[in-house]
């Protein structure tokens, strides 16, 4: 479902341009068949759990599934060469930071907001752990994992994601979409896909909670639950309701 055709060729037809770009003596001539067989031993590899890939070729270590399926210098080569999008396209400094895989979360994010969503849903941010070297690589102590990729997501009670951004920092807000905070805004971003007016429910904590976006979701037909921060006073003021008096009630009753 995820990767389709259309994703594939894509894949292909960069990683084909990229080992032409590396050496034009070295071409990679990849097939969407042969990034299938790929793909599918990366995860095989993943989920069996060696120390080191070149163990799986190994005679000691050997695993048929994976080196019957393709050898280990044709393995390592496309995932030297793999790619998802054109590096001489970049735009210089002020460039998508994730142009590289761009067309990737663009694929994958259309094909979550396919998946039917439940009445209950949440936003919250995610860890993919990572401790390399990369500009966008952050660092949550409050987190298990404290180094990694933060992802923000939407998700049904069912944990099935419908949509997400990988953190890079200040986002501009789409001029279609109210600006209610750094925090808020990425709510409304990901809650794009949501039916209006038809009485989601959207669950999350008190770093994305404010009442500007309370009020902006109410509008859309959409519920929320969420604590907020004393110490956002701007964005969380709300006007003091003095409960009645007892001789108010008893005339109300």
């Amino acid at each position: 479902m995820f990767f389709s055709e259309d994703i594939l060729e894509v894949v292909v037809e960069q990683s084909n341009l990229y080992a032409i770009q590396c050496d034009t003596n070295k071409p990679l001539n990849l097939t969407t068949k042969e990034l299938e067989q790929f793909m599918g031993t990366a995860v095989y590899m993943s989920l069996f759990g060696l120390p080191g890939t070149r163990m799986f070729w190994n005679k000691a270590t050997r695993v048929s599934q994976v080196a019957d399926t393709m050898a280990l210098n044709r393995w390592e080569f496309i995932k030297k060469s793999l790619h998802f999008n054109n590096n001489e396209v970049r735009q210089g400094e002020n460039d998508d930071p994730l142009h590289k895989i761009r067309p990737l979360v663009t694929h994958l994010t259309s094909k979550l907001q396919t998946i039917p969503m439940g009445e209950k849903l949440a936003v919250d941010e995610q860890m993919v752990p990572f401790k390399g070297r990369n500009r966008l690589k952050q660092y949550l102590p409050a987190k298990p994992k404290k180094w990694g990729y933060k992802i923000l997501v939407l998700a049904g009670s069912d944990g099935v994601p419908h949509n997400f951004e990988i953190y890079t920092g200040r986002v501009v807000q789409p001029p279609e979409l109210p600006d209610v905070g750094a925090s808020g805004d990425v709510v409304l971003r990901l809650a794009q896909p949501i039916s209006k007016q038809q009485n989601y429910k959207v669950f999350f904590d008190n770093w994305f909670t404010s009442v500007p976006l309370i009020l902006t979701l109410a509008q859309q037909g959409i519920h929320c639950t969420g604590t907020v921060r004393s110490n956002r006073p701007q964005q969380n003021q709300v006007e003091e309701v003095v409960p009645p008096a007892d001789d108010d009630l008893a005339n109300s009753s």
